[in-house]
């Protein structure tokens, strides 16, 4: 009874404003909070997905000081999310928060194995399958739903006794979707049709039918949405599609002729009553087509602006200001004529019977492709031992090199020798005085 626990929300929130109501900001907030938290609650599970996400959110901002709280809030947050592969491994690092020791000693038995449940599903969705079971097992009573995550624990170890096993304990439809889902992940089309055609639900025949249309079993596809038209009179209308799609024309207007038999007011029936008679029988499609109301033109559209208006103009497309359709005024003659060339600019005393001038005149000299540059001259002495040298020659080239750096070095040092003074002594000073 959601409108009954709505009211008890609304009641409880409005007692609660009254007792606290000549408190600070933050107290009121903090004792509201768990009720938030319910109705929030009460709008995701009726659908207003929004809403309860604002909700979530701003107790989140909150901090509440309550473990047990944040682990609620945290969870249910959690499961508003979309629930993907990339998304999973954020999403279990969220739900460590609901595994707390205050937490856990401040829940409920239910809320914790629910809780266990929900990490244990993260878990699968992140592809830990180790850790998922450890965190199934460790569920004291577990609910309803834990059966179907123990069925896609069997099916992802590809043991079909276990899987086998696991299906026993569900009942006859759950254990059918099961196997159709099963079939669809392992590319068994026909499998997973022959499945959902089992279960007498509409959405169920629908999506077989269509899954037999698709892999080209037209009479499995048809006999399926035969039998449920009598139940659903929406397969009548996809009966027809199919037989569109495969060209049987004349069974797709029996279809709509007994739909117009049934109600002769449908426009659309007669219709495409009309579309699939005209491609086996046109007198009989033209007496139908006289049945559909006339289509009246709006007075202010007038026909011959439209046909002599032009193609729509790439800036009224961009939405600029020019209306779709304008033409300008003279346009038409302006498009005749043709652009007008640039003339070419040539040097004085240019010779026409010449030689044409360089295209690259106008650019700078060190610019122009005819411009090389000068190599820098590298010193003689100097090897580097280009790939392919010859050993020997590099070794006596280097040798030299080291004789003539002696040579320097000792003509460096006797130099030094003759000019040098004892140190500490200073240089004589040689300047007469005056």
């Amino acid at each position: 009874d959601w409108a009954g626990a709505r009211e008890a929300v609304g009641r409880g929130m409005r007692r609660c404003e009254e007792e606290v109501g000549g408190g600070d900001g933050v107290e009121v907030a903090e004792e509201m909070a768990p009720l938030v938290v319910l109705d929030a609650f009460l709008d995701h599970k009726e659908g207003r997905r929004d809403e309860a996400r604002g909700k979530y959110s701003e107790v989140s901002k909150q901090r509440p000081s309550d473990p047990a709280l944040a682990a609620v809030l945290v969870n249910n947050m959690v499961c508003l999310e979309e629930e993907t592969t990339t998304r999973a491994f954020d999403l279990n690092k969220k739900m460590k928060a609901t595994t707390g020791t205050m937490a856990q000693r401040k829940m409920t038995a239910g809320q914790r194995d629910i809780m266990a449940l929900n990490r244990a599903i993260i878990l699968f969705k992140a592809g830990r399958i180790d850790a998922c079971r450890e965190e199934l097992a460790a569920i004291k009573t577990p609910p309803a739903s834990a059966k179907l995550l123990e069925v896609c624990l069997a099916a992802a170890s590809d043991d079909k006794t276990q899987l086998a096993a696991q299906l026993a304990k569900l009942d006859k439809e759950e254990a059918t979707f099961v196997r159709a889902q099963h079939a669809l992940d392992a590319k068994d089309l026909q499998t997973a049709a022959e499945e959902l055609r089992s279960i007498n639900r509409p959405a169920c025949l629908s999506t077989a039918a269509d899954i037999f249309s698709k892999i080209g079993n037209y009479d499995d596809a048809v006999a399926t949405l035969a039998s449920a038209s009598a139940t659903y009179p929406e397969a009548k209308l996809q009966l027809a599609a199919i037989n569109m799609a495969h060209g049987k024309t004349e069974q797709v207007a029996a279809v709509y002729q007994e739909i117009l038999d049934a109600d002769p007011t449908n426009i659309d029936a007669l219709a495409h009553l009309v579309d699939a008679v005209v491609q086996f029988d046109l007198p009989r499609a033209q007496t139908l087509a006289a049945r559909l109301p006339a289509l009246h033109a709006p007075a202010d559209i007038d026909a011959a602006a439209l046909e002599a208006a032009g193609a729509p103009t790439r800036d009224a497309a961009a939405g600029g200001t020019a209306a779709a359709g304008a033409v300008a005024p003279g346009a038409g003659e302006d498009a005749k004529k043709r652009k007008r060339r640039k003339k070419k600019r040539l040097p004085k005393n240019f010779d026409p019977s010449g030689p044409l001038p360089d295209p690259e005149r106008w650019l700078p000299k060190h610019e122009r492709a005819a411009f090389k540059k000068r190599r820098k001259q590298h010193q003689k002495d100097v090897s580097k031992g280009a790939q392919g040298a010859d050993m020997a020659a590099v070794a006596k080239q280097e040798k030299a090199q080291d004789a003539r750096r002696s040579q320097a070095d000792t003509a460096v040092d006797s130099g030094a020798t003759a000019n040098s003074r004892p140190k500490g002594s200073k240089k004589k000073n040689t300047r007469k005085k005056r």
